[in-house]
């Protein structure tokens, strides 16, 4: 029903030059311009956006190709990259001294998974008998059975001490029957 898009005039008092030449401007929702321009594209932008079925006007203003390139971080319309700020934003490379803000985040949230699996494994380990192990009976394994022992698990967890694996490590009993033999 409504094929175009209108930028509508900024409700800001000061209203800035690039946007102002703007105002009014109506395009197809799918002209290139929207992938690149679109109000909010410059800090504190007051500028709006309106689907209409007005006809398309951007020939007539000449002013497409002028409309200078958003500030880093955000550039791409998230309508189109579904993401508020882009990955060179100033929020994420100056983040911590200029390291990189997934990377924090990350080394956090590995560090926060392998606390918690390492507790996981400790109360699992203390659930295998004390003696004898625990005895998983599989038919996929060469002798069809597979002893854990609980210094086995310490030895594990010592040796390849990451998340996935530990969460791998307390589900071995089940775990177990989807490996293959490989010679």
């Amino acid at each position: 029903m409504y094929p175009n898009l209108k930028w509508t005039e900024s409700t800001s008092a000061a209203k800035r030059e690039p946007h102002k030449k703007l105002d009014w401007l109506t395009l197809p929702i799918t002209h290139p311009f929207w992938r690149v321009q679109y109000p909010g594209n410059l800090w504190n932008c007051k500028c709006g956006i309106t689907n209409t079925d007005e006809p398309a006007n951007g020939h007539l203003y000449g002013i497409i190709d002028d409309v200078p390139a958003p500030p880093a971080g955000l550039e791409g319309n998230p309508a189109f990259t579904g993401q508020i700020y882009s990955s060179n934003h100033p929020y994420v490379t100056n983040a911590h001294g200029g390291k990189k803000l997934a990377q924090i985040v990350q080394k956090f949230v590995s560090s926060a998974m392998l606390i918690y699996a390492e507790k996981k494994v400790s109360e699992w380990k203390n659930t295998l008998p004390e003696h004898n192990g625990l005895g998983v009976v599989a038919s996929n394994l060469s002798t069809g059975r597979l002893i854990i022992l609980r210094k086995t698990a310490g030895t594990v967890r010592e040796h390849y001490g990451t998340a996935d694996k530990l969460f791998y490590l307390t589900g071995l009993n089940e775990n177990v029957k989807t490996w293959k033999y490989l010679g």
